[in-house]
């Protein structure tokens, strides 16, 4: 299934719950209109004419709905990443994002801070295809802050809270992505 498929070290699983499926009379219980924006940025940016559930996005960089899918995906964002031609480091602390790279100029990418559900939640599907099955959901994001801009160079810029004001259970991670959702992800840290 596609949890253990993503599972390891240095993979962290985000589920953005879609509204995809709230006209068959049942609406997920972590869905939003935040993450239907995002699917539809990534369903624009590679011409898709439809967008489809379960969507499985590597770094921005590909997509598939298959547990299956998943090492070819991860490899094709590893091979994407390491022909930036640039390399950078994202680091965040309790106050602060830090920003170290070779890159002097690059096109926009966006800051994103990510708070997400840090556990597994069975949620029994009400109506629909699905209905009467228990679906589990890993990290189920709940809020998406862009706090920022990055075009090239070292850059710091502070966190919009501490770690210590998040919610029990609560996890935060920082990514850079280029052009806002729908680009490729090209750095990630755990809050």
């Amino acid at each position: 299934d596609i949890l253990d498929a993503t599972k390891g070290p240095n993979l962290l699983l985000l589920t953005y719950n879609v509204t995809l499926f709230d006209h068959t009379g049942w609406k997920d219980t972590f869905a939003n209109t935040n993450s239907d924006q995002r699917q539809r940025g990534y369903a624009m940016k590679w011409q898709r004419k439809s967008i489809f559930t379960p969507q499985i996005v590597i770094n921005g960089i590909a997509d598939g709905s298959s547990a299956g899918d998943v090492p070819q995906l991860v490899q094709q964002a590893r091979t994407a990443r390491a022909g930036m031609g640039w390399s950078i480091y994202l680091d965040a602390n309790d106050t602060d994002v830090r920003i170290d790279t070779t890159a002097e100029m690059v096109g926009r990418h966006d800051i994103f801070v990510i708070l997400y559900r840090a556990s597994d939640e069975k949620v029994k599907i009400g109506k629909g295809p699905n209905k009467g099955k228990k679906l589990n959901h890993r990290n189920a994001v709940t809020n998406v802050m862009k706090i920022g801009e990055w075009t090239g160079g070292n850059l710091t810029l502070p966190l919009p809270a501490s770690r210590g004001s998040m919610k029990p259970g609560e996890e935060a991670v920082v990514i850079l992505q280029e052009g806002g959702a729908g680009g490729p992800i090209v750095a990630v840290a755990k809050v």
